[in-house]
């Protein structure tokens, strides 16, 4: 109707290296009150003219917004919040590698755990995974693929900590006041936290 004079986008999840090649754009909404997503998706080679900081619109529906009965979820200790690893995951054999050896982490500390309350929500577009059907087949961490009653942000309000590769959701939790740590095996995941200034301090 505009002919088009203005492009915005919406800031969905991190800026990443092996997505950020073909972005353009007037206007870019982002989480936070930041300027490295911009700087990031420029140094790729994107135009970004102006971002503005709106907060998650993913989190002001699925989690502000949804009519669901939070009193249906049990409390619980620790969330694993899952990523979709069909792209990012082959950037690099490093990246393969260390998503990889968090998981097995995950399995290794629920074994010597046993008493901590685990639960690994996939993310909504997952759609199985050979190599962790492997790491997990003697694991006793309840897996949730789908859930239709209930969104991620949900189960993130019931937890006690959560964790995860590269989720946004460990940045949207810090809004819950939940303790959230971004696990980064020998600092290679390079292609989520390149070019950004997280605090050292939600890494683990």
């Amino acid at each position: 109707k505009n002919k088009g004079k203005i492009v915005v986008c919406t800031q969905y999840h991190l800026a990443e290296s092996g997505i950020a090649f073909y972005t353009d754009m007037d206007i870019l909404f982002t989480f936070g009150d930041e300027q490295f997503t911009k700087k990031k998706l420029i140094i790729f080679g994107g135009r970004v003219e102006n971002s503005i900081p709106a907060g998650s619109l993913s989190m002001e529906n699925e989690f502000y917004g949804s009519k669901n009965d939070l009193n249906k979820l049990n409390n619980f200790d620790l969330l694993v919040i899952g990523i979709n690893p069909v792209h990012w995951c082959k950037v690099s054999n490093k990246i393969f590698a260390s998503y990889y050896l968090f998981l097995k982490w995950v399995v290794k500390f629920s074994k010597e755990n046993p008493n901590v309350k685990i639960l690994y929500k996939h993310h909504a577009s997952f759609k199985g995974d050979k190599f962790e059907e492997d790491i997990f087949k003697d694991s006793k961490i309840p897996i949730i693929s789908r859930d239709k009653s209930h969104t991620t942000y949900q189960y993130l309000d019931k937890c006690k900590f959560a964790i995860s590769y590269g989720s946004t959701m460990i940045l949207e939790g810090l809004s819950l006041r939940k303790t959230c740590y971004f696990i980064d095996p020998n600092k290679n995941a390079t292609t989520f936290y390149s070019y950004h200034d997280f605090d050292e301090k939600i890494f683990l």
